[in-house]
């Protein structure tokens, strides 16, 4: 049976946080599976001054949740909020 995953992804000028968690069946609320706050290179004012930086922030903050949560994170749907 397929797990049903969902990963949040909040980028911003000072830190990038990752939450992993699982919904389950016959639960309410999902299984928080990792929890990862991670410092921001690459980026001022909102805005991407570096972007090999800001790349590599953001690959090691997933890289991080991916080795907690024992998961790989491989689809990505994205949705922009101010």
């Amino acid at each position: 049976m397929a797990r049903n995953i969902v990963t949040g992804l909040d980028i911003g000028t000072s830190w990038i946080k990752v939450a992993v968690c699982e919904f389950k069946e016959n639960q309410l609320t999902p299984e928080i599976l990792a929890l990862v706050k991670r410092s921001t290179r690459g980026l001022r004012r909102g805005y991407v001054i570096n972007f090999d930086e800001a790349l590599e922030s953001l690959k090691e903050a997933i890289g991080d949740a991916e080795r907690i949560s024992k998961t790989k994170i491989k689809k990505s749907c994205w949705v922009l909020a101010e």
